[in-house]
């Protein structure tokens, strides 16, 4: 505009004078279509104690390693360049490691601050919480500006470089990063080729004799945390082992289908045998066994996150299947069912026996498999031998593997090829498969199984559950036998057993973590040298459950004051008040404790009037009335029946207040004061 009234090129801006144009233009389409970003420059001074500021960043590998992970969690140290890197399965796992290295830092230095980008796998409630807690202050970025986060966000990019070489940076001096945080220079003596194979020493106690070998062949597998051990893989028995005596032979390593039929007969109960002599190969090698989940025993699991690992990994497909009214399906990619059906249902009477010549029968069921050497001949009578799961694994995966599946190392249930229109998935549960991939690759599938097997199709699968029930089984076994404290939560648990929402696992998640931190309570029954003495707890929470109105029901039978008898159970039917629901739950409790009674009468144990406590008056006085009150006429017959057996002398009726009744804790959600206290 100031060129056309310079050189007079337009008619109609005579009103307009060059001085008009000295100052900036307040013009919004200038703005909006010329707008810049700010230059970056640092403000404040880098910082020069070690600890006082950590700096974090989560980055996408981009390829899947071995282990399943999927990002890369870099922490550095701002003043001596420091870094700690954490492989990941997922983003939420970036919180847990910087809880953990703040912890194990404020020991020895003062962490003032954290920084990271705005990423919400680090900066939720309970992170900010925790920081706050340990006098950390925290440092957002922000939005789409890594300069405020550049060392960590510029180690992103380079990180393959920086493992090559990490000392080259001017800002040390020509120092690593270890030698400006502890003082002195790194020593990489120990460092060994992971895979390696290693030769461990025998002490003299465990040798069998003096010609025994002393040393035995490992697998080496990393370093140990808490020791100055390594971390070893034992060639013979498959035990994880941590031991400093080791010599390693870096250029070989042993073949990995050794590796894969060790660990399945360590922790699968696999029956295969080994080789007397283990199979070496050289290096390098083409896939190294991932070790995090290997536990130290058959039972022995590391941590809540590990028992939410072993539950998902073996059920994908599990207990229940349903099938849809309408076999069509509108959607281009799901899931189908196939059953072999004959293998449920052997005509046992029609199975014959190995003839004493050798020969087998020739009767077959859809499911038989081809018996080996070791493997009784009876083809027709496959799933009542014992090693019959074992034939029809190995038939199934056989011609499995001819139709150019592969098996997955992670989890032998799972096969999967690349088909004409997308991946094939095929998970296998026994019999039963369910296979994802497009709906024209499915009908391959389901042909080519067809041509070997006598398949029976359940089309598409609307409802595939995981092991909620086995969970929900598991925990009501630990509540049948030394666990009453977790009965009210296993009931909970189990009205979902049709349909479960993520709350509802995490729910049993969080259950399984409280067992596993107090797994070593349970109950102790001393003698005495008095009468065995009955002591009762009754109660019931009204109207608890919001979908039917019903009450809980709650009962406790101690027996010399240990627990020997105890139920949480939701009632059968609506009551109107507390005083009706109360009556409900002594009425059953009563019933149960006249059995227990009985019991010991034919045990030949005397026993003392036995008291039942209840916490509600009006139960009492309705009880203590037979029944006769208006408010309760529909459960008279219950008063009654307490009643006659307070006649004769069985029980005892006896009020105790809300706080002392043992009973509340099979009821309701309780808190964790309340809760310890009347589990204690």
């Amino acid at each position: 505009m100031k060129r056309l009234v310079l050189k007079d090129m337009v008619d109609g801006m005579k009103s307009l004078r060059l001085k008009d144009f000295d100052g900036p233009l307040d013009c919004i389409a200038c703005t909006t279509a010329k707008q810049k970003r700010r230059s970056y420059r640092r403000h404040n001074k880098r910082s020069k104690v070690c600890y006082e500021r950590l700096m974090s960043g989560v980055c996408r590998i981009g390829v899947e390693t071995i282990g399943g992970n999927m990002y890369f969690q870099l922490i550095q140290d701002k003043a001596s360049r420091y870094k700690w890197c954490y492989l990941l399965r997922h983003k939420s796992e970036s919180t847990p490691n910087v809880k953990n290295l703040i912890m194990e830092l404020e020991k020895e230095h003062n962490t003032k601050w954290f920084s990271s980008d705005r990423g919400g796998e680090l900066f939720h409630k309970k992170m900010k919480r925790f920081l706050a807690d340990h006098g950390v202050k925290l440092w957002k970025t922000d939005a789409y500006t890594p300069e405020e986060n550049c060392l960590v966000e510029k180690l992103n990019g380079t990180l393959m470089n920086k493992v090559d070489n990490m000392t080259p940076t001017k800002e040390l001096a020509g120092m690593t990063p270890y030698e400006k945080l502890t003082g002195t220079k790194p020593d990489v003596s120990n460092l060994h080729v992971c895979g390696c194979v290693a030769f461990a020493h025998v002490p003299k106690k465990k040798r069998a004799s003096k010609l025994s070998p002393k040393a035995k062949p490992t697998l080496f597998l990393g370093y140990a945390q808490t020791s100055l051990g390594y971390r070893l893989l034992d060639l013979r028995t498959g035990n994880l082992i941590e031991q400093r005596d080791v010599s390693f032979r870096e250029d070989i390593t042993v073949d990995s289908v050794y590796v894969e039929r060790l660990l399945a007969r360590r922790y699968e109960g696999s029956e295969e045998e080994l080789p007397v002599r283990v199979p070496y190969v050289r290096l390098p090698v083409n896939a190294v066994l991932d070790t995090v989940h290997i536990p130290t025993r058959p039972s022995d699991e590391d941590s809540e996150d590990d028992d939410m690992d072993s539950v998902d990994g073996d059920s994908m497909v599990t207990t229940r299947k349903r099938r849809r009214e309408d076999s069509s399906d509108s959607s281009d990619e799901c899931l189908d069912d196939v059953d072999f059906s004959g293998s449920l249902d052997i005509d046992w009477g029609s199975a014959t026996s190995a003839s004493p010549a050798g020969g087998s029968a020739t009767s077959s069921s859809s499911a038989s498999g081809s018996p080996t050497s070791g493997a009784s001949l009876a083809n027709k009578g496959l799933y009542g031998l014992k090693q019959a799961s074992k034939i029809w694994n190995d038939t199934l995966h056989a011609y499995l593997v001819e139709l150019q599946f592969v098996q997955c190392v992670f989890d032998a249930g799972v096969y999967y090829r690349k088909g004409t229109h997308s991946m094939i998935y095929l998970t296998v549960y026994v019999d039963d498969i369910v296979i994802a991939a497009k709906q024209a690759d499915i009908e391959v599938v389901v042909r080519e199984l067809s041509a070997r097997f006598e398949v029976k199709d359940l089309w598409a699968a609307s409802n595939i559950f995981s092991g909620w029930r086995e969970i929900v089984g598991s925990l009501q076994y630990l509540v049948a036998c030394t666990r009453p404290d977790m009965a009210s939560v296993v009931r909970c648990l189990g009205k979902y057993n049709g349909a479960y929402t993520r709350e509802n696992f995490a729910m049993a998640k969080r259950a399984i973590g409280y067992l596993l931190g107090a797994k070593t309570f349970g109950l102790v029954y001393r003698p005495t040298d008095t009468m065995p003495l009955l002591t009762a707890f009754a109660d019931a929470d009204h109207a608890m459950c919001a979908d039917t109105s019903r009450s809980n029901t709650g009962f406790v039978l101690q027996l010399n004051g240990c627990a020997w008898m105890w139920k949480s159970k939701q009632q059968s039917r609506v009551t109107t008040n507390t005083c009706a629901s109360d009556l409900v739950a002594a009425c059953d409790f009563v019933d149960s404790l006249v059995w227990a009674r009985q019991l010991l009468a034919e045990l030949l144990v005397k026993t003392e009037v036995s008291t039942v406590h209840c916490d509600n008056q009006s139960a009492l006085h309705v009880i203590a009335n037979r029944g006769n009150s208006k408010k309760v006429q529909r459960f008279a017959k219950e008063a009654r029946m307490i009643a006659e057996f307070v006649d004769e002398g069985a029980v005892q009726m006896k009020y105790v207040s809300t706080t002392e009744n043992v009973a509340d804790i099979f009821t309701k959600a309780l808190g964790p004061q309340r809760f310890g206290y009347l589990r204690d």
